[in-house]
């Protein structure tokens, strides 16, 4: 089972926020700031959701 998220955030103090919350419950969390680079990660890496 994927346990990674990719977490699409332009604004550093938003994604930080929602990246340890989510890193409580458990989730690998990697974090973008913007959809180009994104889609990159997203075709280089399986993701359980973006």
């Amino acid at each position: 089972m994927l346990n990674r998220i990719l977490l699409v955030e332009d604004d550093p103090e938003l994604s930080d926020l929602v990246a340890e919350y989510l890193r409580g419950e458990g989730w690998e969390i990697e974090v973008v700031h913007n959809g180009e680079v994104a889609l990159r990660r997203a075709n280089e890496e399986a993701f359980a959701a973006l």
